[in-house]
């Protein structure tokens, strides 16, 4: 799964979308209503032009673009609009990590991956998710655009909730995971977030959850 966090134009007023309602389908501006094929089209756009942010942490065959050579895990990648700028970073649960990335393919080193539920680390079983591109509309926490493309990544317990259409018990296992980690209540609007993102993520899932070989 790439997430994309980026500004996007409205095809309306061209405006851009800092106000995009991903539910409802509307540009805040002008209350232009982006229809599926709008949205499409709008998420090519940023994948070609305006990606701002993108966490690439498994794509069709579960892997990432980039990994870092020293550690293992999935690089951040960020390209500056307008120029086309390309770095690569470590995700926030790993910048504490004490060493600088270097950017290696995926293919060249054994990965650390991360499902893209829980967060834990995945080991020798990855499920893979078919997902179609989406566009999940602003992040509350961050004021941005989102985008998700690619396939998601699941460990072996968040796996079965998803394949038994269990999603209150994937939120639940989500949520205790957040706050085991960070030592606090996960904040009413993360989780808001989350059952959101997992409304959008059921109508873009294109096949069932199958092991990765």
């Amino acid at each position: 799964m790439n997430l994309i966090t980026t500004d996007v134009p409205c095809p309306g007023c061209k405006a851009l979308l800092t106000s995009f309602d991903g539910l409802s389908g509307a540009c805040g501006e002008c209350g232009h209503q982006l229809d599926d094929e709008t949205g499409t089209v709008l998420l090519a756009a940023v994948l070609a032009e305006t990606v701002s942010d993108v966490y690439p942490n498994a794509d069709s065959g579960g892997k990432p673009a980039k990994v870092c050579r020293t550690c293992r895990r999935a690089l951040e990648r960020k390209v500056e609009a307008g120029t086309g700028a390309e770095s690569w970073h470590h995700h926030n649960q790993d910048i504490m990590s004490g060493h600088k990335p270097i950017p290696v393919d995926a293919d060249k080193v054994d990965m650390l991956g991360r499902c893209d539920f829980c967060n834990s680390d995945l080991g020798e079983e990855v499920w893979v998710l078919p997902c179609r591109d989406f566009i999940a509309g602003i992040n509350p926490l961050t004021g941005q655009n989102q985008g998700y493309a690619g396939d998601w990544a699941a460990c072996g317990t968040c796996a079965p909730l998803v394949d038994k259409n269990q999603w209150n018990a994937l939120l639940r296992r989500v949520q205790k995971g957040w706050e085991d980690d960070h030592g606090i209540p996960a904040p009413e609007e993360k989780v808001t977030a989350w059952r959101v993102l997992y409304r959008l993520l059921r109508k873009n899932i294109k096949g069932a959850i199958y092991l990765s070989e």
